[in-house]
């Protein structure tokens, strides 16, 4: 999975970090997310769509709705936030 998301979109994945020993199988069979200084809402959707896009071509079982519930959140905070403003906005006229 991690080659695969890293050598077809540039993706790359980190080591599930003390998920197994060397040589044991169940040390390739996790990965972690993480980032290298700043992080953005487009970066977290772009990795939750590689992480998915990966999955189904590599025909791994997996649950659906990873992007449909972030991108589900940042309406809530998008429509949070415009609420406070209109309400601010109020207040002031």
């Amino acid at each position: 999975m991690r080659e695969w998301v890293e050598a077809n979109i540039g993706l790359t994945l980190g080591i599930g970090l003390g998920m197994g020993g060397e040589g044991e199988r169940s040390s390739d069979g996790f990965f972690r997310f993480g980032h290298m200084g700043h992080v953005n809402g487009q970066m977290i959707m772009g990795l939750l769509g590689g992480v998915e896009t990966g999955l189904t071509a590599l025909n791994i079982e997996h649950g659906t709705g990873a992007l449909e519930a972030a991108a589900g959140s940042d309406r809530q905070r998008i429509d949070l936030i415009l609420l406070r403003l209109l309400a601010l906005w109020e207040v002031q006229r």
